[in-house]
């Protein structure tokens, strides 16, 4: 079986909780029997990570490299967004 048709996409959600509860709906009955390895930016690994094990979910990551242009504005924003998650609890 190739690569490529391991890949499942989830692309109606418009945040990353989200993303964790629509795609949790896709893989479920195989958790048991397979790993789900969710793949995002490095600076969003660690806030959707997060947001993984409060819904309860074991998945595995794989992190992206963010383009050294876009390294500050995305680390400001998800800094923002991780404090937003602190202060509201999701």
């Amino acid at each position: 079986e190739k690569a490529e048709s391991k890949i499942i996409k989830e692309s109606a959600s418009t945040s990353t909780t989200e993303n964790f509860s629509f795609s949790n709906d896709i893989v479920k009955g195989e958790l048991e029997t397979k790993k789900v390895c969710f793949i995002t930016n490095d600076f969003h690994i660690y806030r959707a990570n997060s947001l993984a094990k409060l819904q309860n979910m074991k998945f595995t990551h794989l992190s992206a490299k963010t383009p050294l242009h876009s390294v500050i504005p995305s680390y400001l924003r998800e800094t923002l967004a991780l404090g937003q998650m602190i202060l509201l609890n999701k």
